[in-house]
């Protein structure tokens, strides 16, 4: 697998997982193990031999000074 084939796999897995999260929160979804059924530990997803970002998934710049996930 190269590193665009697995690009596609982590957006699928980016977008299973949000909604997999969502309705777990809201009660309606089972609990699971993040990083075992999408790969996903830390704010990165891994595929295969490549990891990615959420930058790297959507597109979306991270912007430090609107408080987002890490504080620099």
């Amino acid at each position: 697998m190269n590193r665009i084939e697995a690009l596609e796999v982590a957006k699928v897995n980016h977008k299973n997982h949000t909604a997999a999260d969502i309705a777990h929160m809201f009660g309606r979804g089972p609990a699971f193990d993040a990083f075992t059924d999408y790969g996903f530990r830390h704010g990165w997803y891994r595929v295969g031999d490549y990891s990615f970002c959420l930058e790297d998934l959507t597109g979306e710049k991270y912007d430090n000074t609107q408080a987002g996930w890490a504080f620099i």
